[in-house]
């Protein structure tokens, strides 16, 4: 089991990556928890309440690679709901990439009960003063 917890990205190990991650990605989520198997962090999940139009909003998550498809995605989810639920929140939102790596993600939210409500383009241009701009 002990190897379980070898993995890197980036060169990083896994846990002290998804710190980082968190901390980057997480801005704007008060609510924050891991989740541990065997003394070991093996995922978290951030959320926020949006009180005024009682939205609760999922908000960036991850799952320790090795240990994932085994649930442990969709318990933390499900833990987020029951929040929401406890808080007066009416709906849960959630935004996903629509790339091939977020594909086991889409398919976990739509699992746990969440529908598709709109997909969106994302443009990207390098802007230099030589493309007409200036």
């Amino acid at each position: 089991m002990e190897n379980l917890f070898l993995d890197f990205i980036d060169g990083i190990p896994w846990q002290r990556k998804m710190i980082k991650d968190v901390q980057s990605f997480s801005k704007g989520f008060k609510n924050i928890f891991v989740t541990e198997l065997n003394g070991k962090v093996v995922g978290f999940a951030s959320y926020s309440f949006m009180n005024k139009t009682k939205i609760g909003v999922v908000g960036y998550n991850a799952v320790y690679p090795v240990v994932s498809g085994n649930g442990i995605g969709t318990m933390q989810i499900k833990n987020i709901l029951k929040t929401f639920i406890k808080k007066g929140m009416k709906y849960a939102q959630v935004n996903v990439n629509l790339d091939e790596k977020h594909l086991s993600a889409r398919k976990m939210y739509e699992k746990v009960g969440f529908k598709p409500f709109s997909s969106q383009m994302k443009y990207f241009m390098q802007i230099t003063k030589w493309n007409g701009i200036l």
